[in-house]
């Protein structure tokens, strides 16, 4: 959950778009054991499908020749966000997918904010005319 971390593959979306399944799914199972619903906890575990459909999509974009218009960062980020709705679709969830976008739009905000704020204090921090002198 460490937001303001610079990433290794991928853009701005990537890590949210991850964040946003990662954090749903403890939400879901633990309201699927105390609901007792068995349609609950079959859709988190889909959830952990949206893994395998991120390196379908990858593979998918080579085979269709995309990653010749794409950059690889944005291969990868539209491979996470459309695994991300294909497991949210495959988990069968009413408003499901609007409910997902909506999150990974707010992750994506929240990520930004912390980013920017994280990028501030270290600017006042590394800035010499902030120096205390004794």
């Amino acid at each position: 959950m460490h937001l303001a971390k610079t990433l290794i593959r991928g853009d701005q979306t990537t890590r949210p778009t991850y964040q946003v399944t990662g954090l749903t799914r403890p939400f879901l199972t633990l309201a699927a054991l105390y609901t007792d619903d068995e349609q609950l906890h079959c859709g988190s575990v889909k959830l952990v499908c949206a893994f395998i459909y991120v390196r379908l999509m990858i593979f998918s974009y080579r085979i269709l020749r995309l990653d010749r218009v794409f950059t690889g960062p944005t291969v990868y980020a539209h491979a996470v966000f459309i695994g991300g709705l294909l497991a949210v679709y495959d988990a069968d969830f009413p408003f499901g997918i609007p409910v997902y976008v909506i999150q990974v739009g707010l992750m994506t905000s929240l990520h930004r904010f912390v980013a920017d704020y994280v990028q501030r204090k270290m600017w006042v921090f590394t800035n010499p005319a902030f120096d205390e002198k004794p």
